[in-house]
């Protein structure tokens, strides 16, 4: 009776993992739909403070580290990584999806590990040597390519615009790492979401969405994505990712970004019609084998997305692990 505990939570591991990856499979997918008729900085500033409200208010009800809520050290690291990740990487990516493909958007994305690698390097926290730099060499080549059939017209400030979210999402994801204030998970996930939330609606405001946002002309095809993106895709997305990082193998945990890249660009062709080109399917490839060379030869230094250090989420990288 003593053992069956044991193999109970494996299972519920690796039935959270999966959710993981098919919810989170379809953030890029329901953004794209999203903007459609929703400005971009106030589809994820909704999405986000009410998921972030909701996971934190679950946090403080089940989650033992948070139940006396947060310091105000804790309130800062999650307000300054909140803005990080969420405005400067959600936000830029909701804009970006107003020119590109989902599938072209999560391509990109994955770079992230490439813009987290070169940011340890010009900080001195690597060395610079041949595999590094071949690895990030065949990393940008990647993206290079994958964006190469976009660069005209708008599509190109939409490239530049996802490009920029994940060196954001990058900068926010290793600012949480070097940070030593403990965070708890769900807390600290929820936390980012209601600082980010918030300042990507006061962000909304400024730039005058507000007075562009028709919600009685939304269709339900834009109704179900926005609602998708909260319950789907932060609440439930965002509460299986914090039981997979205790209960489920970390391997698996870590490529979860990728799994989600491929299964958003299987969702963009059968949903949206995007092309699946030989130039994403190559760049693709070519981004995922830079990330293996250079977790290889950062020897332990760097981890990858989904590692104690970050989160490959919707939240592009919600930092929802150091924890």
């Amino acid at each position: 009776m003593g053992e069956a505990p044991a193999a109970t939570p494996s299972a519920r591991g690796w039935a959270a993992l999966g959710a993981v990856y098919l919810l989170w499979g379809t953030y890029y997918v329901s953004i794209r739909v999203g903007v459609r008729q929703f400005p971009p900085f106030l589809l994820v500033g909704i999405e986000f403070e009410i998921a972030g409200v909701v996971l934190y208010l679950a946090a403080r009800r089940f989650e033992p580290a948070s139940r006396a809520g947060l310091t105000a050290r804790q309130w800062r690291k999650a307000a300054i990584a909140g803005t990080l990740l969420l405005v400067g990487g959600d936000g830029l990516v909701s804009v970006g999806e107003q020119h590109v493909a989902a599938s072209v958007a999560s391509v990109l994305i994955a770079t992230i590990p490439l813009w987290m690698v070169l940011g340890d390097l010009l900080r001195g926290r690597l060395r610079w040597g041949w595999p590094l730099l071949a690895g990030l060499a065949v990393g940008l080549g990647g993206a290079a390519l994958t964006a190469g059939g976009t660069l005209h017209g708008t599509r190109l400030g939409g490239v530049v615009a996802v490009l920029g979210a994940g060196v954001a999402w990058a900068a926010g994801s290793l600012y949480w790492r070097d940070d030593p204030t403990p965070m708890p998970a769900l807390g600290g996930s929820a936390s980012q979401m209601v600082v980010g939330g918030g300042a990507l609606l006061a962000l909304a405001a400024v730039t005058g969405e507000l007075g562009r946002f028709h919600p009685a002309a939304l269709q339900p095809a834009t109704l179900f994505a926005f609602g998708w993106l909260i319950v789907g895709c932060s609440i439930a997305g965002f509460t299986a990712y914090t039981y997979a990082l205790a209960h489920a193998p970390a391997g698996p945990v870590a490529a979860c970004q990728y799994v989600n890249t491929a299964i958003t660009v299987v969702l963009g062709a059968t949903l949206l019609g995007e092309a699946v080109t030989a130039r994403l399917v190559v760049g693709c490839a070519l981004i995922i084998c830079s990330v293996v060379v250079l977790s290889r030869a950062s020897a332990g230094r760097w981890r990858l997305p989904g590692d104690a250090g970050s989160s490959p989420g919707p939240a592009g990288d919600i930092a929802g692990q150091e924890a």
